[in-house]
């Protein structure tokens, strides 16, 4: 029997690929930076935030192309990174209920945002193992050329 897809299995599959891309990207760091400091460089520290929602997406000039999207979803996603910590993966409470069966989190509570209300807060510790569970596709197990 066809179960036509939802709104909301939409989101959640935008959810789940965006916060495991945003955890890989994350380990890839991670490994990169060993290489760094072992050539006497700096770290790189990078926050990732992430929301999901309603946005309005455009294309912008006629001989030099930009895109570019707007909306409460963007500003939001942008809190999220703005108020995480380096190395870690902060998410709204909406992506949340979106990834929860997937990913452990933890609760940061209510925090201050720029410009939008006190908004919850959880960081992503890492992915679920559960049988029966279709597995997303883990990249950070394959080896990068630019880890070589």
């Amino acid at each position: 029997m066809y179960h036509k897809p939802s709104r909301r299995d939409f989101l959640k599959q935008g959810s789940l690929a965006g916060v495991k891309a945003a955890t890989e990207i994350q380990v890839f760091i991670e490994k990169y930076n060993l290489l760094r400091v072992d050539k006497s460089l700096r770290p790189w520290e990078i926050r990732i935030g992430v929301h999901v929602g309603q946005v309005v997406a455009v294309v912008v000039g006629k001989k030099k192309y930009a895109y570019d999207i707007w909306g409460s979803a963007v500003n939001i996603a942008s809190r999220m990174e703005s108020n995480g910590a380096p190395g870690k993966v902060n998410i709204s409470a909406y992506t949340y209920e979106l990834i929860k069966d997937r990913f452990d989190c933890t609760h940061r509570g209510k925090l201050n945002a720029k410009n939008l209300k006190d908004l919850d807060m959880n960081y992503v510790e890492n992915e679920k193992t559960q049988t029966g569970m279709p597995e997303l596709i883990d990249v950070s197990k394959e080896e990068s050329p630019l880890l070589r």
